[in-house]
């Protein structure tokens, strides 16, 4: 129990001086996201899947380790789907009458990236 004391307290130590001792930026994101899908079933011709627009967007934190190696991480929102309209109409004593059905899947995400930058050092004329 007393090991395990030890090394959290060497743990919390080493990611504390890390994060006082190098650079940290918060980046806010955000924008207009649309998102479809391809039906490739038998008879899939008949049925138009049309994409929905939505709004996504998030937090990202970059941590830099080192001159060339940063750790990303953050917290992201979309809504993907996609939607299915039908329609037709019928005729009733001379007057049309449109009957239809619309059909919307969205699936909310709530992401967590995590993800290991690295910076390729270019040395000569050439840079970017």
């Amino acid at each position: 129990m007393k090991k395990m004391t030890i090394h959290m307290y060497m743990l919390l130590f080493m990611g504390c001086s890390t994060a006082i001792f190098s650079q940290t930026d918060i980046s806010l994101f955000g924008g207009n996201y649309s998102s479809g899908t391809k039906s490739t079933m038998i008879g899939s011709e008949f049925i138009q899947l049309d994409p929905i627009h939505s709004f996504a967007g998030g937090l990202i934190v970059k941590q830099y380790l080192s001159d060339q190696l940063a750790f990303r991480s953050g917290l992201t929102y979309q809504k993907r789907g996609f939607a299915m309209t039908e329609g037709t109409s019928v005729n009733v004593f001379g007057l049309d009458i449109p009957l239809g059905v619309e059909i919307r899947n969205e699936i909310h995400y709530l992401e967590v990236p995590l993800m290991l930058e690295y910076k390729i050092p270019i040395t000569g004329r050439v840079q970017p």
